[in-house]
């Protein structure tokens, strides 16, 4: 499987949960393309988000978590930008990952630089928890800006503005085009 380049991804940045979730966007209608599949490509995005997150060693422990807390966090924002009640089971998932560990951060002065240091439990549970927090935060609060893009071929999760309908500047554009093709091609007004 190709290696994900997630330096060309613009939608990196935002609220962590939103970030994982959106390792699922959609290739298709309705078929989710997996960014995250591998161990290799979970590396990658763990170490795109390193600025704000620890990045654990590798391992089993590491990926199926990490799959999993995606994975609640992707349904619990679906339901919520679908109008869907939450499902008792993703609160109870994220609430579990989110308590596993204070992660108290520590700013260490070192010869080469500064460094963040978490202190708690095993960096697995700590990167877990701080991606959980993050989902907990955003579902707690109201989330009246959190949609998720109408845009042909997307579906991320992104927080909104009461002008803003997509993701990015290029889904509005895509949108518009194929808006516009579908005129077209169906002898509709253009404008």
């Amino acid at each position: 499987m190709r290696q994900t380049d997630y330096s060309r991804l613009a939608w990196l940045g935002g609220p962590l949960a939103l970030d994982l979730a959106n390792t699922l966007p959609l290739a298709r209608p309705d078929t989710p393309l997996d960014l995250i599949s591998t161990e290799e490509q979970l590396s990658a995005w763990l170490h795109r988000q390193a600025y704000r997150l620890p990045v654990p060693p590798p391992g089993l422990a590491r990926f199926h978590g990490f799959r999993r807390l995606r994975d609640a966090l992707f349904r619990a924002f679906a339901a919520v930008t679908s109008g869907e009640q939450l499902p008792r089971e993703i609160v109870g998932a994220l609430n579990s990952v989110s308590n596993r560990t204070p992660a108290q951060p520590r700013l260490l002065v070192l010869p080469d630089g500064l460094q963040v240091e978490y202190r708690g439990a095993n960096p697995v549970d700590i990167a877990l928890a701080l991606v959980a927090a993050s989902g907990v935060r955003l579902l707690g609060s109201g989330l009246n800006d959190l949609r998720r893009c109408p845009a042909p071929g997307c579906g991320l999760f992104f927080l909104g503005t009461p002008r803003r309908r997509w993701c990015s500047d290029a889904c509005g554009a895509r949108a518009r085009s194929a808006r516009h093709y579908a005129r077209v091609a169906g002898g509709g007004p253009e404008h």
